[in-house]
């Protein structure tokens, strides 16, 4: 089954214990994608958005001042990375740019 709905890695741990007949304790972070994988629930839908955070996961990022330390966040038509520290950034129309051409995060046009 294929499906373009917005999920992330947090959604395993949900998904296993569903998939177990287990209870899912409400600490549990994510959402069960067990529906989706047996086709009980719409391929096209699971989030509205998804966030995800990356620190320095390459060594050769070690060396670098300051260390990368970058959060996105992605819903249906936009995706914005902010790359804490530094003046950068990437910013997506995804429905003009599905696959992350034009950064528009320094664009005029863009009023944040």
């Amino acid at each position: 089954m294929r499906g373009d709905a917005l999920v992330e890695l947090v959604d395993i741990v949900p998904t296993l214990l569903d998939a177990a007949e287990m209870p899912i304790a409400s600490r549990v972070q994510g959402r069960s994608l067990y529906d989706l994988c047996t086709g009980a629930a719409d391929p096209g839908h699971h989030k509205d958005h998804v966030y995800a955070e990356y620190y320095a996961g390459q060594p050769f990022h070690r060396a670098l001042s300051p260390q990368p330390y970058v959060t996105m966040v992605r819903n249906r038509t936009h995706k914005v990375s902010v790359f804490h520290g530094m003046e950068v950034g990437e910013l997506y129309d995804l429905r003009a740019d599905p696959d992350e051409f034009d950064n528009l995060w320094a664009s005029p046009r863009i009023a944040i």
